[in-house]
């Protein structure tokens, strides 16, 4: 069960471009969004700066994904996501330790979530087992429909994934769930 303190999920999805968006808990509907360059010499301040506007991160996880066949890439976006939420869980033990704002009462570990592609797509009807192309085009559609705009490709995974996200959490609040 989430605390009901929680207002604002970050959804990530990492990669060498990674797409990110802030999601409202109560409308389901995102606030903003955008990629990171993770090469870029700033990707981890510009985190820090996403990390401070969210008071929980969702974020894909890839790790022995099978529609992914290259080893090699498996190892970077595992690696891309441990840095991600080895940085999420520093900024949230700090504000642990100094008491800031209501987050502080959550203990860090419990402020995050791995989320499996096939499951969020799964929640909004895409195409699971179609390729590649047809799942990040059935992505920016929805993407487009939440938003109202045309998003980027990684920024719409994200966008998708928290909106899935959110409602199984409401869903499972509500019971619908097991």
């Amino acid at each position: 069960m989430l605390d009901p303190m929680i207002k604002t999920f970050l959804a990530i999805d990492p990669g060498r471009i990674t797409g990110w968006s802030l999601i409202d808990y109560e409308s389901e509907k995102p606030i903003s969004w955008g990629e990171l360059d993770s090469a870029h010499d700033d990707f981890l301040w510009d985190l820090q700066k996403l990390f401070d506007k969210a008071e929980y991160l969702v974020i894909e996880d890839q790790h022995l994904d099978k529609k992914i066949m290259n080893p090699l890439m498996v190892i970077r976006l595992s690696q891309a996501a441990g840095i991600i939420i080895g940085a999420w869980l520093i900024k949230r033990e700090q504000d642990f330790r100094l008491g800031i704002g209501h987050i502080y009462l959550m203990e860090p570990k419990y402020s995050y979530q791995l989320v499996k592609a096939p499951s969020w797509q799964k929640s909004l009807r895409l195409p699971a087992r179609a390729s590649r192309e047809a799942r990040k085009y059935a992505s920016r559609r929805v993407a487009k429909l939440l938003t109202g705009r045309e998003c980027p490709e990684n920024a719409s995974d994200a966008i998708c994934m928290g909106t899935a996200f959110i409602r199984s959490v409401k869903a499972k609040q509500k019971g619908m769930l097991k």
